[in-house]
């Protein structure tokens, strides 16, 4: 979708030509004209992307135009990207670099020749550009807005009470069920509270609006109330409402104590049915500051609560939730001709009631929003990494971290049920979901019909994911086995396979049983991601790893032959999570890894003994010192080689670092009984004072 991915591309894109690093480099070699021109044609063409994304369902040519467009944003973008990893590269050169290397890395003829050239690639990629975007012309596409959505308050169009009879298809069951409910005399509170839960989409509100309507209702009850709630949830507010459905007007004052006097006097000794529509809020203490107002009716008033959580139904219901399922096959091809066919009368084209039925059997039938079946469990990190890496993810106001960003955006999708069956680690953090089942099956259907994706997996040099790791389309595995041999014969990786995909922003080779890394995995210039985790024959890494100044995430779990990481690993200081958990082999850390300032993840942190001095310099401590921006699992393994020297570790610094675990281990075998040996180590832990918020 343009939406969610060429406009995302070109926001990124417009983000980057504007940054003082590239407008820097720009004015510098000689092209900062042609980064103002390129901005400006991506702003045109971004303008209308949403409009044309719409009107490509019902046109071929404008899908075709947006295919065009794709392929030239992604030239455009690695473009873009290409000039920043060559400022991350002089950033390396200057910090390490002999000076006489770094003036030659600058001089004036380095500048004319790069600038020359990047003037050039810049102008090709516009002149393209340009020539796509001015096809927009005969499509008429308007400029449109996008709507910035912000995750904490979830807030959707307001609903209304009404609904005619005929509107609703396949619920008769359903209403006579929740009737059931409302009339039960049988409970114990004055009060009752039902909550209908379910998924979102599944005719909750529909379903409470049926049952508001009808008359045996109306007649029961002597005063019926609907508020839409929605996000947040504000007493003030939907107190306000209340009153307001009651009397059909609106509070002439605010002022909460006169709020809470007219409401009581329009509810107290009433028996009434109130309908609380859309409940997000899990504040068990707002929600009793609401129902004290409340609960002054008369008994058997009912409060009817629709939401798609059902920790809010246990936290406000004081009656079992009513759980709502999909509709019946039937009623589901009910529906759907009446959506999709002229009167609602079954097409005589066989082929278009076959598609229908299809649709129906794909989309319609919608599970509960509870169900423990998946098509794969899902790492909810490792998701958001790559989203990172793709660029999905953009922080557009204060220093956010762009895994918090990502972190609502799954909460926002497993709150509309996108994702379910979540799973938790002991302090209540969700680490694994798997994906919803309608999901699943239309990804499915989408994937059967590209079957001839093995063989064109070579030809894609172009593409930016690819994850050989988890087998995810049908014959991927026989495409792995026959192509690239890395299961069962532990055959190298090609060196060719890998650098032909030289636009990859994603890799995955975990679980691969590879042996050898390819050194032309430097050659991955545009690299976020890379998972090599899993692969218990990896005993080094090539060198040119290091080169990957892009890279964000590299995942080296349960590599359990890995001996040491690259010596130059500094280097990679755009590196935001480093995962070496499970990785028993590793003897120690290279020398500067408080270099990489960026990182958010190290599980692991390996002290080895004590350098001599014609071995290679090794972490210690005092490297910790400028990683302020760790999070999650700290393991600090070979404390034992520090016992020397106590007061090395005050230099780690640890009380500035936002961990939420810390584990400090000594080998055992070293450990010594003497009273100079205690003293050192109640000295090291002291000295290893953690944040105070450590879990």
């Amino acid at each position: 979708m343009a939406e969610g991915v060429l406009f995302n591309i070109a926001e990124g894109m417009i983000k980057s030509l504007g940054s003082p690093a590239l407008q820097e480099i720009g004015l510098l070699c000689g092209f900062k004209d042609e980064l103002q021109k390129l901005t400006n044609s991506v702003s045109t063409i971004k303008n209308v992307l949403l409009d044309a994304e719409e009107k490509q369902a019902h046109s071929h040519e404008v899908r075709d135009w947006l295919e065009k467009l794709k392929d030239a944003m992604y030239d455009a973008d690695d473009l873009l990207d290409d000039s920043s990893t060559q400022l991350l590269r002089q950033q390396v050169m200057t910090r390490d670099k002999k000076a006489k290397q770094v003036r030659i890395f600058f001089s004036k003829s380095n500048q004319l020749v790069y600038g020359l050239k990047m003037g050039h690639r810049i102008k090709a990629v516009r002149a393209r550009l340009d020539e796509i975007g001015n096809d927009q012309i005969k499509f008429g596409f308007t400029e449109r807005l996008i709507v910035k959505h912000e995750f904490e308050h979830r807030k959707r169009e307001d609903t209304h009470s009404f609904v005619r009879e005929g509107q609703v298809i396949g619920r008769e069951g359903e209403k006579k069920a929740v009737k059931e409910l409302l009339f039960d005399y049988n409970v114990e509170e004055i009060i009752s509270i039902i909550p209908i839960v379910g998924i979102g989409g599944i005719g909750k509100t529909t379903l409470a609006q049926y049952v508001f309507n009808d008359d045996e209702v109306k007649r029961h009850f002597e005063l019926r109330l609907w508020v839409c709630v929605s996000d947040p949830f504000d007493v003030k507010t939907i107190v306000a409402k209340l009153i307001e459905s009651a009397t059909k007007k609106r509070p002439e004052s605010l002022e909460m104590d006169l709020l809470q006097s007219q409401l009581r006097a329009e509810t107290d000794g009433k028996l009434y049915l109130l309908v609380l529509d859309d409940v997000w809020s899990e504040n068990r203490g707002t929600w009793l500051k609401l129902e004290i107002l409340l609960s002054g009716g008369r008994k058997g008033s009912k409060v009817l609560i629709t939401t798609r959580s059902k920790r809010v139904a246990e936290i406000t219901g004081t009656m079992s939730p009513y759980l709502l399922g999909g509709l019946s096959e039937s009623n589901s091809w009910n529906l759907f001709k009446k959506m999709a066919f002229k009167d609602g009368e079954e097409p005589k084209n066989p082929k278009l009631v076959e598609i229908g039925r299809v649709i129906v059997q794909k989309c319609a039938q919608v599970p509960l929003a509870i169900r423990s079946i998946g098509n794969y469990g899902i790492e909810v990190e490792v998701l958001i990494h790559l989203w990172a890496a793709q660029g999905f993810l953009h922080s557009s106001y204060g220093n956010r971290h762009l895994e918090d960003i990502g972190r609502e955006y799954f909460m926002d999708l497993l709150w509309r049920s996108f994702f379910q069956d979540v799973q938790r680690d002991g302090l209540g953090e969700i680490i694994k979901c798997k994906i919803h089942d309608l999901i699943h099956d239309l990804a499915q259907s989408v994937a059967d019909s590209l079957s001839n994706i093995p063989a064109l997996l070579p030809k894609a040099n172009k593409m930016r994911t690819l994850l050989l790791g988890i087998p995810i389309l049908p014959g991927i595995d026989d495409y792995i086995n026959e192509n690239i041999a890395i299961h069962e014969s532990n055959k190298p990786v090609s060196n060719t396979l890998i650098s032909s995909f030289k636009c990859l922003r994603a890799l995955n080779l975990s679980r691969s049983s590879i042996q050898k890394v390819p050194s032309s995995i430097g050659k991955l210039e545009h690299l976020r991601f890379l998972d090599l985790s899993r692969n218990a024959d990896i005993k080094l890494l090539p060198a040119s790893i290091t080169k990957l100044q892009n890279l964000q995430t590299l995942r080296l779990d349960f590599c359990r032959g890995l001996k040491e990481l690259p010596e130059d690993t500094r280097n990679l200081i755009s590196l935001r999570h480093l995962g070496l958990n499970g990785c028993n082999s590793l003897t120690h850390m290279p020398y500067g890894l408080g270099k990489l300032i960026a990182l958010q993840t190290l599980a692991l942190y390996i002290l080895g003994k004590k350098k001599s001095r014609l071995s290679k310099p090794k972490g210690e401590l005092r490297d910790l010192d400028g990683l302020d921006e760790l999070r999650g699992l700290l393991w600090i393994k070979g404390l034992e080689h520090s016992r020397s020297s106590p007061s090395e570790a005050k230099t780690a610094n640890l009380e500035r670092k936002q961990l939420r675990h810390l584990m400090l281990e000594w080998d055992p075998k070293s450990s010594e009984e003497s009273d100079k040996a205690v003293a050192n180590d109640e000295q090291l832990l002291q000295n290893l004072q953690p944040h105070l918020n450590l879990k």
